[in-house]
């Protein structure tokens, strides 16, 4: 029993230095790094120059105070490398074999990575998961502007998991054709005509556009890093400058935002409740249902046009101190 509470220690010792690790690093985030973005930002996205530094101080604190002893070797590479291409396309909707095939060879190095702090791979594999994706995204405009033949005779298969990479785009874009096809029958199962289906769609895949293409460098690094933790355990976690503030936040309650919760809702945020006795509350210029269309610090400060923002980036705009 002992035993296991000193690693139960250990690891909220341990995730607590990771979060710091990030805090140390948030105000070159703010400075230097990616800021909230608009809609389909077209930030170069790479490496910060800080990251090989951060990098080897997390190596240096999971290798130091994790419970599990690890080696940073080839065969733990394999498993960042799997962990990372799943957490990108965990259903294989997206990359194609030759990507795989080409990656391949980056499968024992990504422990080399992040020992040199040298990640330009890993934001190559994170572009072409992007470029796929919206060569998928293009072919579903396509094929929404014309009517499904629902008395064909054919299946889809939803859990791609165990299934084999896309061989080409064609193969790629026939699965997507299956997709759509499904989610545009269970529309129609649910009483959505043929028009309201188009447009349901048409916004939804839009939205799945939308929020990779508004991945930033910090979004990529913690995806990454934590491919790298979790593959030591799964219960450890990196957190980036924006995931640890919100960690400071609920610690220690000494910031707030407006007191009411957003939810993403096409290109607005909208707010879908108004927490009692929070700002918001006080207040009584805000309803359930508003929109946000623009932030603005105190009454004099320049009002910045949010429409198009994730909501992440629309709360860490409005956040301010108590």
């Amino acid at each position: 029993m002992k035993k296991q509470t000193r690693q139960r220690m250990k690891k909220i010792f341990l995730l607590v230095l990771l979060a710091v690790t990030a805090a140390i690093f948030s105000k070159q985030y703010y400075v230097t790094g990616s800021s909230p973005q608009g809609p389909d930002s077209l930030e170069v996205l790479g490496p910060k120059n800080y990251y090989p530094e951060e990098t080897e101080i997390v190596n240096t604190l999971i290798s130091r105070y994790h419970y599990r002893k690890f080696k940073l070797n080839d065969s733990l590479s394999s498993e960042i490398f799997d962990r990372y291409i799943e957490v990108l396309d965990h259903n294989k909707s997206y990359f194609l074999a030759e990507d795989i095939s080409e990656f391949e060879k980056y499968k024992t190095s990504f422990d080399d990575f992040i020992l040199e702090g040298e990640l330009d791979k890993v934001y190559d594999i994170f572009k072409r998961y992007r470029e796929r994706a919206n060569d998928r995204f293009d072919y579903v405009d396509e094929i929404l502007k014309s009517d499904f033949d629902f008395t064909l005779d054919e299946s889809f298969e939803r859990d791609r998991k165990d299934a084999p990479w896309s061989s080409d785009n064609n193969e790629a874009n026939e699965i997507w054709r299956k997709r759509i096809k499904n989610d545009a029958l269970n529309l129609k199962l649910a009483g959505k005509s043929t028009d309201s289906i188009s447009i349901t769609l048409s916004r939804r895949y839009k939205n799945y556009r939308k929020a990779i293409n508004q991945y930033n460098s910090e979004d990529i690094y913690q995806l990454f890093m934590n491919s790298y933790t979790e593959s030591v355990d799964p219960h450890t976690n990196y957190f980036s400058p924006l995931t640890s503030e919100n960690f400071k936040i609920n610690m220690s309650l000494s910031l707030e935002g407006i007191g009411a919760q957003l939810q993403q809702e096409d290109d607005y945020i909208k707010i879908v409740e108004i927490i009692p006795g929070g700002p918001a509350a006080i207040s009584k210029k805000l309803n359930r249902n508003d929109k946000i269309i623009g932030v603005a610090q105190d009454t004099d400060g320049e009002m910045v046009d949010v429409i198009g923002w994730r909501v992440t980036d629309v709360v860490q705009l409005i956040r301010g101190p108590k």
